[in-house]
């Protein structure tokens, strides 16, 4: 819920961004996206790499999609973190969804 709220205040507070490529009012379509369950894209995913200031990499049928922050703003001479998503269309079952990535030794360090 953190989240969606990040991405449905973001587009809030900068609607000249986003509302160009909605087909209902933007009220409306950040009360579902904070409010509901509702399926979450591209345009959530800008709202979050810019809120975040954050690259998100999406792998999806063989290619990788960059989002990056409108302003990449660079700290003490490091890029910004890069977050990685694997897209399913219709994978397991489950319908549309995103699942995080994680390199393998990050994943075994956590575990």
């Amino acid at each position: 819920m953190v989240v969606r709220r990040t991405a449905a205040d973001y587009m809030e507070a900068h609607t000249d961004d986003f509302v160009g490529f909605l087909e209902e009012p933007l009220g409306d379509y950040v009360s579902k996206i904070r409010d509901t369950a509702e399926w979450g894209g591209q345009l959530e995913l800008t709202a979050l790499a810019n809120a975040y200031g954050v690259e998100i990499r999406v792998v999806q049928d063989g290619r990788t999609e960059v989002i990056a922050p409108f302003a990449a703003e660079e700290e003490d001479g490091k890029g910004s973190k890069t977050l990685w998503l694997a897209y399913y269309r219709h994978g397991y079952g489950l319908g549309e969804h995103y699942n995080s990535l994680r390199r393998k030794d990050e994943a075994t360090a956590t575990a």
